[in-house]
């Protein structure tokens, strides 16, 4: 992890290694410019007057060792202070070509720039004040992200909307082990009063971390992706609505009973939600062994399912269904056919569709969009600001004990000591002390990155 924390001239690709039209290249780190310009057929003169608010944009040819011709180029570069590292920096964008981009790998090398390590530029952006360590992790959660929620969550916290939040809680537990500092320092004289215990701040600070904590809950959910199991029996239409919410045919649709003999799940995003959809195997009283097997997990899925389409059959239809919980969204199907009957009593809390044109399917959508809202819900006076990652939950969990721990008629030196854990907890959460930015941290956080961010 060493390497980290020196920072000599760096390179790496910051496009993926595969042909395209464009691949770029980041360089940072002092002195890169020069090692640069021995790569190419005329410097870059960083007193130029063709800098503007100390960034510059140059056309340049690579040249190989031999000073053959390698590619032409385009140089953006950043003075000291002004890139995404806030070093002396520059992005060099070349042709795809996957012979260019292994030339140009061996390049750098022998011109004298280091690989980069994973992340190791948005490190540089954090040491050197451009971002926070929240930032930081804001930075991967948001190129991660594979839906409109998680993108505007994580564009959120790379606003600092999470650190604002954390630093109020912050300055709050400064005044809570104030006071206890300051009665600390007055046990031993003459004064002799029984503890003043803030019972009232700490509840609401207690109050604060409870719902971040509650925030990562479903911001998991969000990440993951919620779970969507379509259940019925065999043949009741469910591969036909699989195949209409992804607009493909992902399930084959046959006239024949019983064709899904197990699960088949798709990612798409509804309402800027990332969905994990299920088709599953029907449930069939008389099914052969082959379609058991599928049955069972199909009951397993529904288990852990968030949402449950129920198709439902006849016999359902007349049944009384309180039994059944607050995750199913019930639907009878096929009512494109001719022979179809609406039940004279039209129960309220059936939708009735035609999975195969389409109808209804909008009053579908409506009931998912609200089951999806409440499972998502965030109303907790948060401004929309989650916490998401593992580190964050363990250090909120940390704090919280220390306040858990905060006892009336507990003795000072105690009441004292745990106030200050849940500032140290506080503290490395939010990246304030040099040792918070441990091994661990770096494990944690930049190792996940990609090399060339």
């Amino acid at each position: 992890m060493d390497g980290y924390f020196s920072f000599d001239p760096i390179y790496a690709l910051a496009t993926p290694p595969i042909k395209s039209a464009i691949a770029v290249f980041r360089v940072s780190g002092k002195g890169c410019i020069a090692l640069l310009n021995m790569a190419l057929d005329k410097p870059i003169d960083l007193n130029s007057k063709s800098f503007v608010s100390s960034k510059a944009l140059f056309y340049r040819k690579i040249l190989l060792s031999d000073k053959s011709i390698l590619d032409d180029c385009l140089v953006s570069v950043f003075k000291d202070g002004s890139g995404y590292t806030k070093e002396e920096a520059a992005e060099i964008s070349v042709h795809g070509s996957l012979a260019v981009i292994s030339a140009l790998d061996d390049l750098f090398l022998k011109t004298g720039f280091r690989k980069a390590l994973k992340g190791e530029f948005t490190f540089r952006a954090m040491q050197n004040g451009r971002l926070t360590l929240l930032e930081s992790e804001a930075v991967l959660e948001l190129i991660d992200s594979d839906s409109e929620v998680m993108r505007k969550n994580a564009s959120l916290r790379l606003s600092g909307a999470l650190d604002k939040k954390l630093n109020s809680i912050y300055e709050e537990l400064l005044e809570i082990s104030s006071i206890f500092e300051l009665q600390m320092d007055y046990s031993d004289d003459e004064f002799d009063e029984d503890v003043s215990f803030p019972k009232e701040k700490i509840d609401i600070v207690k109050n604060k971390i409870i719902k971040l904590l509650q925030s990562f809950q479903i911001s998991r959910k969000e990440e993951d992706g919620i779970k969507i199991v379509l259940l019925g029996d065999t043949n009741a239409g469910k591969s036909t609505l699989f195949n209409y919410l992804l607009r493909e045919n992902r399930s084959i649709v046959s006239n024949r009973r019983g064709t899904t003999r197990d699960y088949i799940k798709e990612e798409i995003e509804l309402f800027g939600y990332k969905v994990v959809l299920y088709d599953t195997a029907g449930l069939n009283a008389n099914a052969k062994e082959v379609e058991k097997s599928g049955i069972k997990r199909t009951l397993s899925l529904v288990k852990n399912a968030d949402i449950i389409i129920k198709f439902l059959n006849k016999a359902e239809m007349d049944a009384q269904r309180t039994t059944y919980d607050k995750r199913y969204i019930f639907i009878k199907n096929k009512i494109d056919k001719k022979d179809f009957a609406y039940p004279d009593d039209n129960t309220s809390d059936v939708v009735f569709i035609s999975a195969k044109n389409g109808e209804n399917i909008d009053k579908l959508l409506v009931l998912l969009k609200e089951r999806i809202a409440l499972l998502t819900q965030s109303d907790f006076g948060l401004e929309g600001v989650f916490v998401n990652s593992i580190r964050q939950k363990r250090l909120l969990e940390d704090t919280l004990d220390s306040l858990n721990a905060l006892k009336e008629n507990e003795k000072i030196e105690i009441l004292t000591i745990e106030a200050q854990n849940a500032l140290v907890s506080i503290r490395a959460l939010l990246g304030m002390d040099d040792e918070s930015v441990s091994n661990t941290v770096l494990d944690e956080i930049f190792s996940r990155f990609c090399v060339g961010k």
